[in-house]
């Protein structure tokens, strides 16, 4: 005869499971108006890394929480973030149209995949140091630039997850949501490891 205990390893599991879930539901709800994606992914942030550290958590009531404290510092970053990227799909737009030269379209081909990249690779450290460090919007930006330099080989890693959500999204449609909260809760794990890392590596030094 079963009996319920929450201590299961397989109770744990679908718990931590149903945790991520909401997290991703509730982060993919706040970001329909757009304007609000910086503060929701900013939340979530915070959410994913109470779920890996076994944190008692009320997910919809935390969630907004955080949504509404880091509301103003993630949309201001989040405004210039979008502009820059409605900037960079114009380019690559313009890029795949134009004619000319075979080597300057490539070029310019190459150089604007690259540039969205790095656009991504950016967008991964920026609201979660909006989530973690109390800093400025240009701190924020500067820091995001110097964790992705520090830590390519964990972002580049993180960017292919990225790019992997889209594509099963593209494929699945909503058939992909488990998979996309999985990549969202391992990217997330591993920037709060990194953050975790670096954090004993200051106290160290300091002592």
């Amino acid at each position: 005869m079963f009996r319920y205990n929450p201590d299961n390893f397989i109770m744990v599991l679908l718990s931590k499971a149903g945790s991520i879930m909401l997290t991703e539901l509730m982060w993919a709800v706040l970001c329909m108006p757009v304007i609000t994606i910086g503060a929701s992914t900013t939340a979530m942030c915070t959410i994913m890394w109470r779920i890996k550290r076994k944190e008692d958590v009320c997910i919809i009531r935390e969630f907004w929480a955080v949504f509404r404290r880091e509301w103003r510092d993630a949309t201001r970053a989040w405004l210039i973030f979008l502009a820059l990227g409605i900037v960079l799909l114009l380019d690559i737009f313009a890029c795949f149209q134009m004619h000319g030269s075979a080597f300057i379209v490539t070029f310019m081909k190459w150089s604007t995949i690259l540039f969205g990249l790095l656009y991504i690779m950016v967008f991964h450290w920026l609201f979660a140091g909006i989530a973690k460090y109390k800093a400025t919007t240009k701190e924020a930006i500067c820091n995001a630039f110097f964790w992705v330099a520090v830590n390519w080989k964990q972002t580049l890693l993180m960017t292919c997850l990225t790019i992997s959500n889209v594509i099963a999204i593209a494929l699945l449609e909503w058939i992909a949501v488990p998979l996309i909260g999985f990549n969202s809760y391992l990217q997330n794990s591993m920037i709060d490891k990194i953050y975790c890392v670096s954090k004993k590596e200051k106290v160290v030094e300091g002592i």
